[in-house]
């Protein structure tokens, strides 16, 4: 698999997970890994930026958290003990 960059771009119109939408543009990089078989694809693997993405849309967490424990915040928040 190949990993391929990918810049996304977009104006939130709606509500995201209960935060109302900002009125500014929100820019991501993400990075997507796909294989494929028959011309189908077979296998995905997808990182984004989430940190990024909710700073955006203006979350902010306590300044005393490392990077790395507000992004595991982050995930606990948005998406569960996964």
């Amino acid at each position: 698999m190949d990993p391929r960059p990918c810049h996304v771009n977009r104006h939130p119109r709606g509500e995201y997970k209960g935060i109302p939408p900002t009125g500014t543009e929100i820019e991501v990089n993400d990075q997507f890994s796909m294989r494929f078989e028959d011309g189908h694809i077979v296998e995905l693997h997808a990182t984004a930026d989430f940190y990024t993405l909710l700073r955006q849309l203006g979350v902010t967490l306590p300044p005393e958290r490392t990077r790395e424990e507000e992004n595991k915040a982050l995930v606990r928040r948005f998406f569960g003990n996964q």
